[in-house]
């Protein structure tokens, strides 16, 4: 790759800071994974408003590559099944809810 073109570093530069919103957003699933597990639908109510940014965003200013990236095909996938997840994780906290409730009659 050629980085002694015009705009190089600027590219550089925002693959890196997109890097590092996903380490922090990383992270942040872990805390909620380990220790706030009531927050596990908002994370995939996230997933999935950030995957369709993502889409809407390559539909809005499409880019011309040579082939097709394989993230295409994996956003839509994705897209899918992090509106699945989300359904299954409000499902079962529904679930527990309700089972809590007929123990303690």
């Amino acid at each position: 790759m050629n980085l002694a073109v015009t705009g190089a570093n600027e590219v550089v530069f925002a693959f890196a800071l997109w890097g590092a919103e996903q380490l922090i957003y990383a992270l942040l699933q872990w805390i909620v994974i380990l220790r706030y597990r009531s927050l596990i639908p908002l994370m995939w109510a996230i997933q999935f408003l950030e995957t369709l940014g993502r889409i809407l965003v390559g539909h809005l200013k499409p880019v011309t590559f040579a082939h097709t990236p394989p993230g295409a095909y994996q956003n839509y996938i994705y897209l899918v099944l992090s509106l699945l997840m989300l359904a299954l994780s409000l499902w079962s906290g529904y679930k527990s809810i309700r089972e809590e409730k007929t123990k303690n009659k």
